[in-house]
């Protein structure tokens, strides 16, 4: 959106209206923090009826996970929060090069290229990490945090608990954020 707004030259336009560079990110970025929630809200309601429709008998939201002794209704919230904030650590790093690049292919390229990568890299993450703890700490061992919640023995392959995720997850979204706004606001039109 906002690399095709720059090649097609709408951003000029954007640019003369409003004065301020970072209040046309914060516009989009809250166009897309309500439609993420608005999807996060309608799927997870579609599911709960879902529930009702084939698995009526079979699970009751209030029952207790076997091996745990957390409720399945909150074990379901935990998941979908943790989604979301994984979905916005994604999402600020698309907003990054967005802000960088001017050309929508390029940046949808990048993007795609750099999808790809992280699989391929999270893999081999996971064993340096164990060489050196420092590198827990970075973005891409940061996306395991849904998986971690599913997985309690995943602790052992990130070396973070649960709140370090979480916490980690929200620095790194405001970092990329906070990044994007600079590189925008010096970005030559």
């Amino acid at each position: 959106l906002i690399s095709s707004e720059f090649e097609y030259n709408t951003m000029k336009n954007i640019v003369c209206q409003i004065h301020s560079r970072p209040k046309i990110l914060l516009a989009k970025w809250l166009l897309l923090l309500t439609y993420s929630v608005f999807l996060y809200i309608w799927f997870s309601g579609l599911t709960y009826l879902n529930q009702f429709i084939f698995f009526r008998n079979d699970y009751s939201l209030t029952s207790l996970i076997s091996d745990q002794k957390t409720h399945l209704w909150e074990y379901w919230l935990e998941t979908i929060f943790s989604n979301f904030l994984t979905t916005w650590l994604v999402l600020s790093v698309v907003l990054l090069i967005s802000a960088i690049l001017k050309k929508s292919t390029l940046a949808i390229t990048v993007g795609v290229l750099g999808y790809f990568a992280v699989n391929i890299v999270g893999k081999v993450t996971a064993q340096l990490i164990q060489r050196w703890p420092l590198l827990k700490w970075n973005p891409i061992n940061l996306l395991n945090y849904s998986e971690q919640i599913a997985q309690p023995s995943m602790q052992r392959v990130t070396g973070l608990n649960l709140d370090q995720l979480l916490v980690g997850n929200m620095m790194y979204i405001i970092l990329f954020m906070l990044v994007g706004v600079w590189l925008f606001s010096n970005k030559e039109i």
